[in-house]
């Protein structure tokens, strides 16, 4: 089952709103993380779970925080 990271390019006008596909939630969880650290230009939305499952935007940038600077 798929995990969508939604995520939306402020840097094309108008901007878009996209979203990627992941096997798994951690892998999902881990793309988003990487995203938020790296640029800057693209705000993440939030993770959809297969079951309808949400993760907003702001518990996967705690996520991000909690699990420490890259490694870590």
């Amino acid at each position: 089952m798929k995990w969508k990271l939604w995520t939306r390019n402020e840097n094309i006008m108008p901007a878009t709103t996209e979203s990627e596909q992941h096997d798994s939630k951690d892998a999902a969880l881990e793309r988003a993380c990487d995203i938020i650290r790296h640029q800057r230009h693209v705000a993440v939305l939030y993770i959809e779970g297969p079951d309808g499952e949400r993760i907003e935007a702001a518990d996967i940038s705690w996520r991000g925080v909690k699990r420490g600077p890259p490694g870590s």
